[in-house]
């Protein structure tokens, strides 16, 4: 699942919540209203950026993406996301990557999926606008497999409370034929606690001089 690039204004103001409080849907009656319905088990992470007292145009979030193949031998290309991750990769290293290198432990050698070299993708987020990632709730996790191999199998969250990070850039590089982009420099910029599977919405609106978050 790729992210979304979300552009509007997007970001309501919310008095009373400009030092990085953890808030609910009610602090933002307009935030995200184009959202609809999220499938049940799934987590909509949102990144947006306020401007306050920023001097940049823009904030930038990195993708990665790979090539792999199959058990049958089929190619297939999938993302992960660099702008957010679990806290101290509580879940799995995997957590939130896509199926790249997934093929069947019992069949899976060092390094038997890697297509190519994984190839960065960079978001440029401006002033109140977002970018969206669909979480399905499924974990990527090596925990099954041979730790000898790079394969990897999904299996669902269990219900809890977890903790994300959210990272950021101010800038940006790419490679000398301009197909892979890279963030530099990139930060964490904030964190948040949700309840799986109660919260289906994670926030994190950076600014300047602080950010502020919250779930629904």
């Amino acid at each position: 699942m790729r992210a979304v690039l979300l552009s509007g204004a997007l970001v309501a103001a919310a008095a009373g919540c400009a030092d990085g409080c953890e808030g609910t849907v009610d602090d933002f009656p307009d935030y995200f209203p184009e959202l609809g319905e999220i499938p049940d088990g799934h987590v909509y992470f949102l990144l947006s950026y306020e401007l306050g007292d920023c001097t940049q145009e823009a904030i930038y979030a990195q993708e990665n993406r790979m090539a792999w193949r199959d058990d049958a031998g089929v190619t297939h290309e999938s993302e992960w996301q660099e702008w957010v991750w679990f806290e101290g990769r509580q879940l799995a290293p995997d957590a939130l990557e896509a199926q790249y290198l997934n093929c069947a432990c019992t069949d899976c050698q060092p390094g038997c999926n890697v297509v190519a070299p994984a190839i960065g993708t960079v978001f440029e987020v401006a002033p109140n606008h977002g970018l969206l990632f669909d979480w399905d709730g499924q974990i990527w996790s090596r925990e099954q497999c041979d730790p000898e191999t790079a394969c990897t199998l999904p299996r669902p969250a269990a219900p809890g409370r977890y903790t994300v990070q959210f990272f950021v850039g101010w800038a940006y590089r790419h490679s000398p034929d301009y197909t892979d982009y890279r963030i530099d420099g990139s930060f964490e910029v904030g964190t948040v606690e949700f309840e799986y599977p109660r919260d289906q919405v994670v926030w994190y609106a950076y600014s300047c001089p602080e950010g502020r978050s919250g779930t629904r």
